[in-house]
């Protein structure tokens, strides 16, 4: 075998994914935590104003909600399940925010 990897026991690469995923989901609650700064905080002129203010507002708190739930419950349950509702969760927060918030279309996306 001239390739110089080392074979992986299936308990070490579920515990890699495992923290790929952690890492994956605090980035979520940050990007959640800068949209409600952006619409809540002293920077909200940064981004522009939203198309629907009230409609942006409860969705970034929507979001950090969902965000902190995903993190919090993300290190139980089934690998596979937690990415797949993390995947969906950010394409339906992120296609309702550039919806919204017309001036930040492009970073969100």
């Amino acid at each position: 075998m001239p390739s110089g990897l080392a074979p992986v026991s299936p308990a070490e690469a579920d515990l890699a994914l495992r923290r790929e995923l952690y890492f994956f989901t605090l980035y979520r609650l940050l990007e959640a935590a800068l949209l409600v700064l952006f619409l809540f905080g002293p920077v909200e002129n940064l981004i522009g104003s939203p198309r629907h203010d009230l409609f942006a507002r409860s969705l970034s708190l929507s979001y950090l909600f969902i965000a902190t739930l995903l993190f919090l419950f993300g290190r139980r349950g089934e690998l596979r399940g937690q990415a797949l509702a993390g995947i969906a969760c950010d394409l339906f927060f992120g296609i309702l925010a550039i919806h919204a918030l017309p001036g930040a279309g492009t970073g969100i996306a």
